[in-house]
């Protein structure tokens, strides 16, 4: 249900998991160009660290994955539990996502010693959408100790 305000959390989320696809996460630099990591490659803009653009899939598909996650959660309101727990692999993967930036910064880090390291808009929508998620869980469980409580009236 759209009047709910988990439900609007969960829109959010993801409308913004799904712009990460077209905006970078990250930006490399040193003194002779840049390399952005992006949902789908390693774009080289003429520097030492890379020698051409590398093709990734791992980051792209994870946010497709999640993306279609958060949307069918939505429609489940009325399973709460189940709710929840997609939400939650939701949440796994976007850590997962930060790992395996993590990851190519460091590989990408000992290839040269001077660099700078410059966090975009699509790392910041991540830990976004990771608050977005939580307030979203603490709305179901509201939801849910409310049905409880009325149960008991009955």
């Amino acid at each position: 249900m759209i009047q709910r305000k988990q439900s609007i959390f969960l829109l959010i989320s993801a409308l913004l998991i799904i712009s990460t696809l077209f905006i970078p996460f990250l930006q490399i630099s040193d003194n002779t160009g840049s390399v952005c990591i992006n949902a789908f490659e390693i774009a080289n803009y003429e520097s030492d660290i890379l020698e051409e653009s590398v093709s990734i899939k791992t980051i792209g598909i994870t946010i497709i994955a999640i993306a279609i996650g958060i949307i069918v959660s939505i429609f489940l309101f009325s399973k709460r539990l189940l709710q929840i727990k997609i939400i939650r692999y939701a949440m796994i993967l976007k850590c997962t996502i930060l790992a395996i930036l993590a990851y190519y910064t460091y590989i990408l880090s000992t290839t040269n010693a001077t660099f700078s390291i410059t966090p975009k808009t699509g790392t910041l929508f991540i830990g976004i959408t990771l608050v977005l998620d939580w307030l979203a869980i603490r709305g179901i469980k509201k939801d849910d100790e409310l049905v409880k409580s009325i149960n008991r009236i009955r």
